[in-house]
Parts: C-alpha cells; sequence; structure tokens
C-alpha cells in the first residue's frame, strides 16, 4: 500500500503534519476504516519521547505521548482541546514478571526523565 490517503480516505497526510516536532516512524492498521500511527519527538537531553496518534475517516481522534511540554499543544492542534497531560507508569513498577525494558537497577535512582518538560 503506498499511501494511506490514496488507499482510503484517511487525513492521515494533513493530520501528521500538523505535528512537525514528530518524526513519524510506524503505522497499523488498514489505512481505510482506521490507522494508528507512531513516532518520535527529540528532547535537548538525547532522549526521544513517543507520539501516537489514532485516525479515522473523522480524523485524528486520539493523540498520545510521553512529553509533558507537547502533550497539550498537540491535543489543541489536532482539535482535541488543550486536555492536561497524564504522566506515563513504567511497567517495571507495576507489572511484576513482565519481559519489560528495566531502567531501575537495584540500589540506584532512576532517572529515565520519560516526562521531563
Amino acid at each position: 500500500m503506498g499511501s494511506a490517503d490514496a488507499a482510503g480516505s484517511l487525513p492521515v497526510v494533513e493530520t501528521l503534519n500538523k505535528l512537525p516536532e514528530v518524526t513519524w516512524d510506524r503505522f497499523a492498521g488498514d489505512g481505510i476504516d482506521h490507522l494508528s500511527v507512531f513516532g518520535w519527538i527529540a528532547r535537548d537531553d538525547g532522549r526521544h519521547d513517543y507520539a501516537m496518534v489514532m485516525i479515522d475517516k473523522e480524523g485524528p481522534w486520539l493523540i498520545s505521548t510521553s512529553s509533558a511540554r507537547h502533550s497539550a499543544d498537540f491535543s489543541e492542534r489536532l482539535g482535541m482541546g488543550g486536555g492536561g497531560h497524564t504522566g506515563c507508569r513504567r511497567v517495571e513498577d507495576y507489572f511484576p514478571g513482565v519481559r519489560c525494558v528495566r531502567l531501575k537497577e537495584e540500589n540506584t535512582e532512576r532517572s529515565h526523565g520519560a516526562n521531563d518538560e
């Protein structure tokens, strides 16, 4: 499938271009009825925050990001209002025994910065 816009009637290119801070990476969905697109936002500390937008025929309906700095602005630009940011939680802290990225070492303090401004 080439452009999802060409394959269906989803406003993919228009939506993604409203968030130029994001380098878009991957997507899932049929490109006809729905699509979820995932990308990365470079940070000043050399790390990256994620961004994910869900799009259907009506347009974008969900934006999720680990960036407290961009969260409200992205929501506003996509027409969802400028609501507050809900901080991400580490899988390792809530679901022991699950294979996950581990940033916490024994007897050390974590400084992953996923919700840093």
